[in-house]
């Protein structure tokens, strides 16, 4: 069997079970990733290779596989359906690929485990007692700062001083408010 120079420009990947085939080229749009890597000559020693069959092998998930690889000939990475989201979250980061490139449009169904983690977490951590020594109920000179919003320096805070860790968490953490939400998007 002869090796045409088209030959060696592909590259075979059996993950899972499941023989992928692509070009080398395409590997390479997505540098500093694990298949990316596969293009470089100490590859072969470096990886699963069978040189019998001429494959690299990888023990991962197949069926996301073929998302991961799609992403490396389109530029867009898609989250499957029917995997749980940390389940793909895993595959992509074994691959070294960043989770914020997934599209806009699976980004909700890629983020759904992780909000009903949120969601769990809040029911199960309880709330705080309130100490009866507390300043604020009790009048003392603290709680009566906090209360008037006051600084410790007897000045008035300012309206940022007292807004700014809300408008912060507005547009920092989109998961903070259901206004968050509206503006994280």
């Amino acid at each position: 069997m002869t090796c045409s120079a088209s030959d060696s420009e592909k590259i075979v990947i059996n993950c899972g079970g499941i023989r992928h085939e692509t070009y080398r080229s395409t590997l390479k749009t997505l540098p500093g990733t694990r298949l990316s890597w596969l293009t470089e000559p100490d590859a072969y020693s470096n990886f699963d290779y069978d040189p019998k069959s001429d494959e690299f092998f990888f023990d991962r998930h197949p069926a996301t596989f073929a998302f991961i690889l799609n992403y490396y000939r389109t530029g867009k990475l898609h989250c499957p359906n029917d995997v749980c989201g940390p389940l793909f979250e895993e595959e992509l980061a074994f691959w070294g690929i960043d989770e914020t490139d997934v599209e806009a449009c699976c980004w909700m169904n890629y983020r759904q485990h992780r909000d009903a983690e949120e969601a769990l977490d809040s029911f199960e951590q309880p709330e705080p007692e309130e100490p009866d020594n507390d300043p604020a109920l009790t009048g003392g000179a603290d709680g009566d700062l906090k209360r008037l919003c006051m600084q410790e320096d007897s000045r008035r805070a300012s309206r940022w001083e007292v807004w700014r860790p809300f408008m912060w968490a507005l547009f920092e953490d989109p998961y903070s408010s259901k206004y968050a939400r509206c503006t994280g998007t």
